[in-house]
């Protein structure tokens, strides 16, 4: 059948209004079309199977996903950059040595001003005080791990407000009997996936992978819901709630963390985590009673959310510097200050920039950029361990309610690299090693033990040989291709390797499931606060927003048959997500703990426990 002329002039039109939608990237059909940010994209042609080789040993299967799947493409936004606004010119400024100078190019008649510092001094680890004003006006060392600094007028006028964190210089301990003189570099940032590193930056981990020859292990796999296990398994070895019991009001003083065995060999320690209110040990705790490291940038922190100057910032800025770069000078200024003397820990997370909104993360992709070719290019790295971690992917992001958000929420990004000095047979035995875990299954306690081996190698000039933990295996050694996450620590509703298949929200099977997920949630809140749960509504079942079928693609397990459903309860509106036992007679059974995945805000402010403030919602609230 041959079309009229006017009907094939429609045709015409309509296939070339297609064709300028799909070019510029028109969005209003989610997923239908990509936009030319993602067409240039560096990863647009990532070549799952070319990068992510499947190994026909293996029994974990770990779903390959591409980084740009066409499902979350409406959820991939361009990112604004960072732009803090000037206040005013940097007056002051602290060099390597620790001296506070007045900065002669910043504008100012230096002879018409009055400035002053007041050390920032730890009072417990929640708390800070303001030493007595001391007035300055010549280059003054500094004794402190921060100092406010404020500046007045020929009128008595407070023209500029500063805090500065500093690396204090200290004095060495005994000499300790080091085999060999390896830094340990543990560069962290908060809900960052394997796949969001793809992703948000790009140029950070082609630098990481192309120059530095790094091994990204593409099986990390996640232990816990949040930060605080996750964090505890790679710095202890230990598992968060079962192993280490940790009492209301009691600190963490006690918890064996992996830096104090370094620094019991005489090595320098560092520990820095911005987002004070939200730290690994001091979110609803009580932190430290003394400072964990020789180097603790959480005083800094402290004072600059009590300061005015945060308060007239721009958002994720502190005063005229994006507060990610700060911490990133700091750790900088520690690594590069005293290079050849003494071997460090240094342990920094970064939350802030990451913890809120995940595709804010890609503003600081040339930071991260610039931070990693500056250690490089100035061979600081060449006798250094360089780790790059994240606890877990995005939980609360609105890509975590796709499949490729629940996929990648378990596989947080971690990168390992030997120094590059460390050739001969042990350090291809290494490097070896490393490549062939790259696609395996691993745990942070994995890394925990690869830090021993690290400790081994600096006292023995031999790597451990034999692990510690309960689950944990040396990166250095050999990852079993049969490994399970039973043999890695790993709670089955964490769980990467399991094969999902949907079924019918509608069934009895979902019904009875998501009943059942939602009394047990409510079970917990009278069980975990007592009579304080009178200040939690009643959740109620809402809707079933996903059901699935879940099978293990290991065939030597034996098959169980379980479920895992996502509700919608009310009144909080909260997405709960939970993994279920379908017993014989079709009874169900909660088996794991129960996720929240998208975010609370203040919902729960009425009660203060770090698990059950997820699924509270405060009667006041309504």
């Amino acid at each position: 059948m041959r079309l009229r002329p006017c009907c094939r002039q429609i045709l015409l039109l309509v296939s070339a209004l297609l064709v300028i939608l799909l070019l510029s990237g028109f969005s209003t059909w989610p997923g239908s079309f990509p936009g030319d940010a993602l067409l240039q994209h560096p990863f647009w042609n990532y070549d799952l199977d070319a990068e992510e080789p499947r190994d026909p040993q293996q029994s974990c299967i770990i779903p390959q996903v591409h980084p740009l799947h066409p499902s979350i493409w409406s959820s991939i936004k361009p990112t604004k950059p960072i732009v803090c606004k000037e206040r005013y010119p940097w007056l002051t400024y602290v060099d390597a040595d620790a001296i506070l100078h007045l900065n002669d190019s910043a504008g100012y008649k230096l002879d018409t001003l009055r400035c002053s510092y007041q050390a920032v001094l730890r009072h417990m680890d929640n708390d800070v005080r303001m030493g007595p004003p001391v007035h300055f006006e010549k280059p003054t060392p500094i004794n402190y791990s921060a100092v406010y600094v404020s500046c007045r007028n020929f009128l008595n006028i407070p023209i500029y407000y500063n805090i500065h964190p500093i690396v204090v210089p200290k004095p060495a301990p005994a000499a300790h009997p080091v085999a060999q003189r390896y830094n340990v570099l543990i560069f962290g940032l908060d809900s960052l996936s394997r796949l969001s590193m793809l992703r948000l930056l790009p140029k950070t981990y082609s630098y990481l992978t192309k120059v530095l020859s790094a091994t990204v292990l593409r099986g990390m796999n996640k232990v816990g819901d949040n930060t605080f296990p996750n964090l505890v398994a790679l710095l202890t070895g230990r598992e968060a709630y079962t192993q280490i019991k940790h009492a209301v009001n009691e600190t963490f003083d006690n918890l064996p963390l992996i830096w104090r065995e370094f620094a019991s060999m005489g090595y320098e320690t560092l520990f820095a985590e911005d987002f004070p209110q939200y730290s690994t040990f001091n979110y609803l705790a009580d932190g430290f009673h003394d400072p964990p490291a020789d180097h603790y940038l959480r005083p800094f922190w402290l004072a600059v959310e009590q300061s005015y100057l945060l308060r007239t910032s721009s958002n994720l800025c502190f005063g005229n510097v994006a507060k990610h770069r700060i911490q990133m000078d700091y750790l900088r200024q520690f690594i590069t200050r005293n290079p050849l003397k003494r071997p460090y820990f240094a342990f920094s997370f970064l939350v802030e920039i990451s913890h809120e909104y995940m595709q804010q993360t890609a503003a600081a992709d040339e930071d991260f950029l610039e931070f990693f070719r500056h250690l490089h290019h100035g061979g600081f790295l060449r006798n250094t361990f360089l780790f790059f971690i994240s606890d877990h992917g995005h939980r609360f992001d609105a890509i975590r309610e796709t499949y490729v958000g629940h996929i990648e929420e378990r596989l947080p990004f971690v990168a390992v690299r030997p120094p590059s000095e460390m050739t001969g047979e042990l350090g291809s035995r290494i490097r070896a090693s490393l490549r062939a875990a790259e696609g395996r299954l691993t745990s942070p306690y994995d890394t925990y033990e690869t830090l021993r081996d690290i400790l081994a190698l600096a006292v023995t000039g031999k790597l451990a040989g034999k692990g510690q933990s309960r689950f944990g295996r040396s990166l250095f050694g050999n990852i079993p291709a049969e490994r399970t996450c039973a043999d890695a620590g790993i709670p089955s509703k964490y769980c990467a390797c399991d094969i999902e298949q949907t079924f019918n929200t509608k069934s009895a099977l979902a019904q009875r499931s998501a009943l059942a997920l939602v009394d047990k949630v409510n079970e917990l809140l009278v069980q975990g606060l007592g009579s304080k749960s009178a200040l939690c509504a009643k959740l109620k079942l809402k809707a079933i927003r996903d059901a699935n079928r879940v099978m293990s693609s290991d065939r030597r397990e034996k098959t169980t048959d379980r479920v895992r459903i996502t509700v919608e309860v009310s009144p909080s509106g909260a997405l709960l997500d939970g993994m279920l036992l379908v017993k014989e007679g079709g009874s169900v059974q909660v088996t794991d703990d129960v996720s929240r995945i998208n975010k609370y805000g203040n919902q729960s402010a009425c009660i203060h426990h770090e698990i059950l403030r997820k699924y509270c919602y405060c009667r006041s609230s309504r």
